[in-house]
């Protein structure tokens, strides 16, 4: 079987030939790798051009918004690709050494699968683990009845380059049609046009190599309002499918959206609640001001808790109101009295913990929200 591997770049040349090498380095042989580059200004095509196994289209840059300028190097690379399955990867991130071949497997082994995703490793700048895998996905076995039945759409799918798909789906959906939605990507719109076409397979394991750097879309997210503008898109875009398959539309509401994140799902509701009443009278604050911190006080507000505020490091946050509430820096928290915090970032309670110790809070004066495996 026959797999293209299809590379999206737009100046990642410090990271590409770590990229092209994690592809041509496969424990599966049957690979051909085709780089789509949309007109860089770095060194990319001079290093890509040093791969003679490389397929490389070069053109100027599509000059769309950039998430249409990846879905337009996915469809060109698409085009000429002569793969029975076709793995997208973008250009600064990085394929672990078996990820095609387990990949293969599953789609031999499972004729109805369309689409196979796994989890990432974050990387950093300088290739370096984070210790962190992503993203947080539920285990659904029916996508479609999920979408439809529980109007759920969040924490479903992976990103660009943990994403597989056979041919034929691809030639269904490809090109994607260009609209207003710039908040989102080609990812999210193939994996959920799969879900309403077929059978989607998860893969526990991480296998590839997510790099964070400051200039990827999680990151322009982190703003309340970039966050706010992606969900709000995210409703829009569901309806547009849902009415392309005949499906009834899901309204937006905001409380649908926390009660059907990640975090919300996996919230340990007796250790909260009795976190609560055996400090009743001190000052509560949540850790995270993102839809994780938003989720908790949520659920506090339905059993008629009050927080003090949000906090975040993130300073692009702090200052701002969400849900009533102000996000106030970690300095701000240690100038209060009599404190107690729900730590919201799933990854980083270690990290968090260690520095509210620091700055003289007790075992007893912070919590893990969540249900541990």
């Amino acid at each position: 079987m026959i797999v293209s591997v299809l590379i999206n770049n737009f100046n990642n040349g410090v990271y590409l030939r770590e990229c092209i090498e994690s592809v041509l380095n496969q424990t599966y042989n049957d690979i051909e790798v085709i780089l789509y580059d949309d007109g860089s200004t770095d060194n990319s095509l001079e290093i890509a051009s040093q791969y003679k196994e490389v397929k490389i289209i070069s053109s100027c840059n599509y000059g769309s918004t950039a998430n249409f300028n990846q879905a337009n190097a996915i469809y060109q690379a698409y085009k000429i690709a002569s793969g029975n399955i076709i793995c997208l990867l973008d250009g600064d991130d990085a394929f672990v050494r078996d990820k095609v071949e387990l990949v293969v497997k599953e789609f031999e082994e499972n004729p109805e699968v369309i689409a196979v995703q796994h989890l990432l490793s974050e990387i950093d700048n300088k290739g370096n683990s984070r210790n962190i895998i992503r993203p947080v996905l539920k285990k659904i076995d029916n996508y479609r009845e999920h979408l439809i039945e529980k109007k759920d759409f969040f924490h479903l799918f992976s990103s660009t380059s943990a994403l597989s798909f056979r041919r034929d789906f691809l030639g269904k959906v490809l090109p994607i049609k260009e609209d207003h939605l710039s908040h989102i990507w080609s990812d999210s719109r193939l994996m959920y046009y799969a879900a309403l076409e077929g059978e989607i397979v998860l893969l526990s394991n991480p296998l590839s190599l997510y790099r964070i750097h400051g200039n990827n879309d999680s990151t322009r997210r982190d703003s309340i309002e970039g966050h706010q503008e992606y969900t709000k898109e995210l409703y829009q875009f569901i309806n547009q499918l849902f009415l392309k398959y005949e499906l009834p539309p899901i309204n937006y509401q905001y409380e649908h959206f926390l009660r059907n994140t990640y975090f919300y799902s996996i919230l340990d509701r007796i250790a909260i609640l009795e976190f609560m009443d055996n400090n009743e009278g001190s000052n509560f604050y949540i850790w995270g001001a993102g839809e994780a911190g938003q989720s908790i006080n949520l659920f506090l507000q339905e059993y008629s808790y009050e927080i003090c505020a949000f906090i975040d490091s993130n300073q692009q946050k702090q200052g701002q109101k969400v849900m009533g509430k102000e996000i106030i820096s970690p300095k701000q928290l240690y100038l209060a009295e009599d404190v107690k915090v729900i730590i919201s970032p799933y990854y980083h309670y270690d990290l968090l913990t260690n520095q509210l110790q620091e700055n003289g809070m007790q075992d007893n004066d912070f919590l893990y929200p969540y249900m541990k495996d």
